[in-house]
């Protein structure tokens, strides 16, 4: 490694020495947000080993999974609407404490998903279905539990 001759050499080091270190520091940042801080989930997982990789093969996986949570949320939807059982309201503490100790288990996976895109770069197939997953599909199942628990 040469030391810079002039100011213009010395400006160019410069800014390669900061983009290598702003590289450095964001996948030192990814790391700690996936393993450190536990904000892994399986459509991030894929999109890890997809990402520049040609093989295409753990999307299907990712793909079965988000049919799968929505089959099953569907079926609890449609559970609750189909439902003859009026609501009892002797259960009403039982599902107002349920629903607040979910929510308390859901809510970092909900807040998860803005360090999520600095993951994915970009908004893509798996973001979408990322943010679905673990925001929508939760809130859907927040409510949903609170329901079947009032209709017991």
């Amino acid at each position: 490694i040469a030391m810079p001759q002039n100011s213009h050499d010395e400006e160019i080091a410069c800014k390669k020495l900061c983009l290598l270190m702003d590289i450095i520091f964001s996948k030192v940042a990814m790391y700690r947000h996936l393993v450190n801080n536990e904000g892994s989930n399986t459509y991030r997982i894929v999109h890890c080993g997809t990402k520049g990789s040609r093989n295409k093969r753990p999307l299907f996986y990712a793909a079965f999974s988000f049919l799968l949570q929505l089959c099953l949320t569907g079926y609890v939807i449609l559970e609750n609407i189909t439902s003859a059982h009026a609501m009892s309201f002797r259960n009403l503490p039982l599902a107002i404490l349920t629903f607040i100790y979910s929510a308390m288990i859901a809510w970092p996976g909900i807040t998860d998903s803005r360090d999520a895109i600095k993951l994915y770069g970009k908004f893509g197939l798996l973001q979408s279905v990322d943010y679905f997953v673990n925001t929508v599909l939760t809130l859907v199942l927040l409510f949903s539990g609170f329901f079947v628990i009032m209709i017991q």
